[in-house]
């Protein structure tokens, strides 16, 4: 799978600004709130930017879902109680004018500019999300994506930010329906504080239960956040008088809610169990600081918030979110190597992309007196620039699938596919599936059980394993899981945020049925990414090489102890890069495809192979095997071999290059099975 380690699961983002900041009781302009936004623009910008002790700066989406829910909130209860109703036509012409201008145009000179940064494959890819974009629902696409174990890796996704804006317009549509809802009938203000906090509550506890279980759903599901922007509703309905009289305990709200909000975003990271409890410390932190900086406005937490570079920075948050991303990733793409301080440079150059956005679209747009004047003007230029935006991602999805077509990019995004059969047969399980499944291949009617173990490393061998048994007459069974090891070891998975409970339960039924299959032999391989390595941060390498060599060990002795023949393939190569993806940015920039070559000293692990070795001492049944000099000379792993691309991803084989490859490893594991049958 790919999952980004600090998304992970896809919290690169950031969410819209909101509306002007606006006190409850006479809508007069907040520098507190202005303040606020700069705040949680420049926690997400350090993040992304890699800056270090900023591990959780994407909180700063959280701050801006409790910001739009308290300032929407008092938005359409103060026009609500002037005008006798919500109008409805009013607000969604004021959301379109403030958001769509500036968004359409960076999506737009997104699209534009990665036609030329990034190479045909990666443009196939980021299509969708360009197309998801347009529509407002990218938050489902890279929920979709980030729950894929085989999808592909939203951190290098230059439209990964808009999940937020995606979550923010849904918001939009609901909300204003459930104030209405709320302010009919007797009492309003007691019936709509009921009414949000019931959704409060259901939304947070389905949203901790998901987090559990689900996490790209909690994390992406608009419902599934509605919680925070709720709260932020339910705090513009408070009363402040008993605040406003305890000017001391005002201040010290205010100024343990910054505290909770820029503590959290240094504390926590992407791994952890987010956004489920956790959440609670910048949502309510930001409550915290709306209520205590209202009641005390010249004061105490406001002070800082009023300051002018934080008041410019809120000013020009919602186009600095839409332009550092982008920028970032594109810059990330350019120059590799780029460090923290060219990072932070691309972030200043985003910062004066968003201010001449706000100085000629934004503002103009926004304040446009015709447009003010009449909401279904507004309500038409919405509609024409997402039919502008929808239509060029169309367009430019049309066109790269065209160049993909084309030779040489045919064979590249041919290659980023070319999975083994028993993908399509559903006989890798997917990385939630808890039941065991096996899948019989070759003569079913054989003496010779053959049986191939493992995770989706081993699942990639399958095509050459494969032709051993129908060259042999052999019975093959599969038990294959995705993520999930041989090994006798604990597994986290970034996508859960937590500990994957379901690979032991699964190790334990396939252990068990192999003892019940009595093969002659089983063939089982691994990925070696649970065993973490210098340089790797992708979620899942947490195990030492101690603890795989003892994991091994206990695997090895269960199979020895029941009479079993094992022979441990050690993992293929493992490049540093997506292979389809470097040779399509080669051609791309017209450069060599040997540039996608990795130096053998780092693609073979010798870690690795050796705990594995040494777990396997003693066992006679056991034999490691190491197949590497069919990828890699003496010095370097090449990613094209014989014309063949080696590998569809950044550690996963070609069926096609597998199957060429399929005499040889028959040639040495036929041998092995065929003395474990005489022997037994």
């Amino acid at each position: 799978m790919s999952q980004s380690p600090d998304m992970a699961v896809g919290q690169r983002a950031v969410v819209t600004p909101g509306p002007a900041a606006r006190t409850p009781s006479h809508g007069a302009f907040r520098p507190d709130i202005e303040g606020l936004r700069g705040v949680a623009v420049l926690l997400v910008v350090l993040f992304h930017a890699g800056v270090p002790g900023m591990s959780g700066g994407f909180t700063g989406v959280d701050v801006f879902f409790v910001l739009s829910g308290f300032l929407i909130t008092e938005l359409l209860v103060r026009e609500a109680t002037r005008k006798g109703r919500v109008d409805f036509v009013q607000f969604y012409a004021r959301r379109t004018r403030r958001l769509l201008p500036a968004a359409v145009l960076v999506l737009m000179a997104t699209m534009l500019a990665g036609a030329v940064v990034f190479s045909p494959l990666e443009q196939k890819a980021f299509g969708k999300s360009a197309i998801a974009t347009a529509a407002y629902v990218s938050n489902l696409q890279f929920m979709r994506q980030a729950a894929d174990y085989f999808g592909a890796d939203a951190t290098g996704d230059p439209f990964l930010h808009t999940w937020s804006l995606a979550v923010e317009e849904q918001f939009y549509l609901i909300w204003p329906l459930l104030i209405a809802l709320g302010l009919s009938g007797r009492r309003p203000r007691i019936r709509l504080i009921t009414l949000v906090g019931v959704v409060c509550a259901v939304s947070f506890v389905a949203c901790t239960w998901l987090t559990a279980d689900h996490k790209p759903w909690a994390f992406f599901g608009s419902p599934l956040r509605a919680w925070e922007f709720g709260i932020g509703g339910l705090a513009t309905l408070l009363p402040l008088a008993w605040l406003q009289a305890r000017p001391i305990w005002s201040r010290a709200l205010g100024w343990s809610g910054l505290a909770a909000i820029v503590c959290t975003a240094a504390a926590i990271d992407g791994e952890l169990y987010f956004p489920g409890p956790l959440a609670l410390f910048p949502a309510l932190g930001t409550v915290a600081v709306l209520l205590g900086s209202a009641a005390a406005p010249s004061a105490g937490v406001g002070v800082p918030l009023g300051s002018a570079p934080l008041q410019l920075l809120g000013r020009l948050s919602y186009s600095w979110y839409l332009w550092h991303w982008p920028v970032l990733v594109m810059a990330a793409v350019l120059a590799p190597a780029l460090p923290v301080s060219g990072r932070l440079l691309c972030a200043a150059g985003a910062l004066g992309l968003a201010a001449a956005t706000y100085a000629l679209i934004e503002n103009p747009v926004r304040f446009h007196p015709r447009l003010m004047a009449r909401p279904a003007l507004s309500l038409g230029l919405a509609a024409a620039l997402s039919v502008a935006g929808l239509s060029l991602a169309l367009g430019m999805r049309g066109r790269i699938a065209r160049i993909n077509r084309t030779a040489p990019y045919r064979a590249i995004a041919a290659a980023a596919v070319d999975e083994p059969g028993l993908y399509a047969q559903g006989c890798l399980l997917g990385f939630t599936a808890t039941r065991m499944r096996e899948c019989v291949y070759g003569d079913s009617s054989s003496a010779t059980t053959l049986v191939l173990f493992g995770d989706s490393h081993a699942a990639h061998w399958f095509p050459a394993v494969e032709h051993t048994a129908i060259e042999h007459g052999w019975r093959l069974v599969t038990l294959l899981k995705a993520g999930c090891p041989t090994a006798d070891v604990p597994i986290y998975s970034p996508v859960a945020g937590r500990r994957h409970d379901q690979c032991a339960r699964w190790r334990a039924d396939a252990l068990r049925r192999i003892a019940e299959l009595r093969p002659s032999a089983v063939v089982l391989s691994n990925s070696l990414g649970y065993v973490m390595r210098e340089g790797r941060a992708d979620g899942y390498s947490r195990l030492s090489s101690a603890d795989w060599q003892e994991g091994s060990r206990r695997s090895f002795a269960r199979l020895h102890s029941a009479g079993v023949r094992v022979i441990s393939l050690r993992d293929s190569p493992r490049p540093e890069w997506d292979i389809p993806v470097c040779l399509s940015r080669a051609e791309h920039r017209r450069r060599r495809s040997s540039v996608c070559t990795a130096d053998r000293g780092v693609a073979v692990d010798e870690e690795v192979f050796a705990a594995e070795r040494r777990a396997a001492r003693g066992l006679d049944r056991v034999t490691p095997l190491d197949l590497s000099d069919l990828f890699c000379g003496p010095d370097v792993c090449e990613a094209v071999r014989g014309g063949l691309i080696v590998y569809r991803d950044h550690s996963h084989l070609t069926a096609t290059y597998v199957r060429s490859i399929a005499p040889a490893v028959s040639g040495r594991l036929g041998p092995l099975v065929q003395v474990a049958t005489t022997t037994r």
